[in-house]
């Protein structure tokens, strides 16, 4: 769609009888059909300045323009060579396949509006489109209570703190998950999640938060994973659970 749009200027151009311009996904095709040499030398260099001067005011970095430019800005004067049809020239080949296959093609809609403001149009459609896609996901729970909101801006998190708001750590309510281990309980007996080592655990107190009511669990995930002390205990707690894994877990068997 963006070279839909930035092609649209320079292809809706009233351009000589003899000339065709077609854009395909990042090039041009530029087709000068004249019956003499001496008539295509006289089209040519009239076409390629008008090309010229567009590719200039898009700032356009495509091969096909720098390429374009290039050759204008070393050449005083242009020097077109005139060869005949269907003598096996593999570019002049290529370019009547180009020419053919641009013939057969539906054309695109272009729509007349700056460049700049359909992208802006475009980033708002798409964090609408995904944010629509996180709201209704099936996947990602728990980082949807951590974070509910998409942004472009990546959040600043190291693995600890990552593992400890998606639950997908050190936690017997993980592994029992993924039939790691056969309990999901902690070593103390309740349920071994995130929360519970964090707040409750007997063998965590070193690194417990305030543990939060049932109505501000939101809230609490918030709040301590925006908190660099918050963030801090956690990294120190999930290394804890990985270093003491026997006391912070019961043997397989002995809760279910």
């Amino acid at each position: 769609m963006f070279w839909n749009l930035v092609a649209n200027e320079i292809i809706s151009e009233e351009w000589q009888p003899n000339v065709c311009l077609q854009a395909f996904a990042d090039d041009f095709i530029l087709v000068i059909s004249e019956p003499t040499e001496t008539k295509l030398k006289a089209t040519a260099p009239a076409a390629l300045t008008k090309f010229q001067h567009w590719a200039d005011k898009q700032q356009l970095k495509s091969p096909i323009a720098q390429q374009t430019q290039e050759i204008l800005l070393k050449s005083t004067s242009i020097k077109v060579g005139w060869i005949r049809t269907h003598f096996g020239y593999s570019g002049n080949e290529a370019a009547d396949v180009l020419a053919k296959k641009a013939t057969q093609e539906e054309s695109p809609t272009y729509i007349p509006a700056p460049r700049n403001h359909i992208k802006s149009l475009l980033q708002k459609e798409s964090i609408i489109r995904w944010q629509k896609e996180w709201d209704n996901g099936e996947t990602g729970s728990s980082v949807y209570s951590v974070l509910p909101k998409v942004n472009t801006t990546p959040t600043p998190c190291q693995r600890p703190e990552i593992m400890f708001g998606t639950g997908h750590g050190p936690f017997p309510t993980y592994f029992k998950r993924f039939k790691i281990r056969n309990s999901e309980s902690c070593g103390c007996g309740n349920l071994g999640n995130p929360l519970h080592y964090a707040t409750s655990c007997l063998f965590t107190t070193s690194y417990h938060l305030t543990k939060p009511s049932a109505d501000l669990g939101l809230l609490w995930w918030k709040r301590v994973m925006n908190n660099n002390n918050s963030r801090a205990k956690i990294r120190k707690l999930i290394h804890f659970i990985a270093e003491n894994e026997t006391l912070c877990f019961p043997k397989d068997g002995d809760n279910n």
